[in-house]
């Protein structure tokens, strides 16, 4: 029997390429049993509407599986009316956040898909694949809705795979494409989070199904996959897909420096980008993965207020910000400074803050090694924190397709489009935020003084 994976992300406006290493675990999994197993993927290779259901027809797939989130959803819900109206007859099946939170409203409001795979899906698509090759029923597999005639059946949900060591390694077959168009190979180093900031929905993603919610391979598991690729693919650089690569406290710490003895120990000339928050930043520990081949930091600073950081739930201070930059800048490992502007509960005063510390940042991202990127609001995901808070304070709208939210003081809404309109079409043209000899500082006083009299 044959699968086949897609991820239907947009071809264009993707920041750099990358390949989906959910898909290819999946792939590894049931490539180990025997299956036979190919992916698609329409940002790396280019392919128009037009032509990928052309690609899935060729197939002809028993199983056709997509990767969803919100931004291609309804691109994902029309390719599969496309592929029936073509005469396409398989099982299809979702997976991945949006599917998870969304799994009995898909399948009620879109008949065409089968089932959705909730949660990790490695061992939950290798039951689904011998049940449907077998004929038998899907009501013993955990971690599955499905439908089963007009009825829409949930099972229980799947432990969480607390062994990650037991997953054989992702399938490959898309990092020469990554590689090809200027990419850095992706790896996985561990699942999950310990912190639960109110617009992410990795805690609650991960929280759905039993089992301890950050979890890390051993490092020689991880180093044995990383030295496997540095000698197939020699001089490219690595990019850890890890939701949060340093683990909670004195564990977290202990297994990231593990993991650079282990790469030193084995004369590794490597180089890598990790993405963490603000509070995992120690100048011993970010030294010795300098010493491994740390190259770049994505670090996760998000406000520049106290009342932001709280609202975000981030359990951080704007101290431990500027104090973890200070590190990065010591070290001398590149970084960039993740910032959302304005959230549904922002105030004149957040503004004003935010502007005031992004300013005071400024040496940081400004001709040393930081770049500055900055989501001018948040966007809001199903099963988080906010959605929550929105929701019942009447303030979401749209639907689980697409969620956008009401901001009550009406001079923030201006002041939203005004930043953003900066933030996507002046930024990217001018490398600096002095305007016509004024700091940011000085002309923020300007401007809200004159917005909030």
């Amino acid at each position: 029997m044959r699968i086949l994976f897609v991820d239907p992300a947009p071809r264009s406006g993707i920041v750099e390429p990358y390949e989906h290493l959910g898909l290819g675990y999946l792939c590894a999994a049931l490539g180990g049993k025997g299956y036979e197993v190919d992916t698609l993927s329409v940002p790396l290779q280019n392919l128009s509407a037009h032509r990928l259901v052309r690609e899935i027809m060729k197939t002809d797939p028993h199983i056709l599986g997509f990767s969803v989130k919100e931004i291609n959803a309804r691109r994902t819900f029309r390719l599969i009316r496309k592929l029936q109206s073509a005469g396409l007859n398989c099982h299809i099946t979702l997976g991945g956040h949006f599917p998870t939170f969304n799994h009995a409203r898909i399948l009620h409001d879109f008949p065409e898909v089968d089932s959705v795979v909730r949660g990790e899906g490695e061992d939950t698509i290798v039951e689904l694949m011998r049940a449907l090759a077998d004929g038998g029923s899907l009501a013993g597999i955990p971690g599955l809705t499905y439908r089963e005639g007009n009825n829409i059946r949930e099972n229980p949900p799947r432990p969480l795979i607390e062994d990650l060591d037991r997953l054989p390694f992702p399938s490959r077959n898309m990092t020469p494409r990554v590689i090809d168009q200027g990419g850095a190979i992706g790896l996985v180093a561990s699942r999950g989070c310990y912190a639960n900031c109110s617009f992410c929905s990795i805690r609650s993603f991960y929280g759905t199904s039993s089992g301890p919610k950050w979890r890390a391979r051993s490092p020689k598991h991880v180093v044995d996959e990383i030295e496997m690729l540095a000698s197939a693919f020699p001089g490219i650089p690595f990019k850890f897909a890890d939701d949060q690569f340093i683990g909670p406290g004195e564990r977290g710490k202990t297994w990231a420096l593990n993991l650079a003895s282990e790469i030193r120990k084995r004369n590794l000339s490597v180089q890598f980008i990790v993405s963490c928050r603000v509070d995992a930043v120690e100048q011993d520990l970010f030294a010795s993965l300098k010493e491994a081949g740390l190259k770049k930091v994505f670090i996760g600073v998000e406000s520049g207020t106290q009342q932001g950081l709280d609202r975000f739930n981030k359990k951080t201070t704007v101290e431990q910000n500027k104090r973890a930059l200070k590190i990065l800048e010591a070290v001398r490992v590149a970084y960039t400074i993740a910032f959302i502007f304005f959230d549904p509960y922002s105030t004149m005063e957040d503004v004003k803050g935010n502007l005031e510390f992004l300013s005071d940042i400024r040496p940081y991202w400004h001709g040393k090694k930081g770049i500055l990127s900055i989501e001018p609001s948040i966007t809001v995901h199903k099963g988080t924190p906010i959605e929550q808070r929105l929701r019942n304070d009447g303030q979401l709208l749209g639907d689980y397709l697409g969620y956008r939210y009401r901001i009550k003081d009406r001079r923030i809404q201006y002041v939203r489009f005004i930043v953003d309109f900066f933030i996507r079409r002046v930024m990217p043209t001018y490398h600096t935020l002095n305007l016509r000899g004024k700091t940011i500082r000085n002309r923020a006083h300007e401007f809200f003084h004159h917005v909030g009299n």
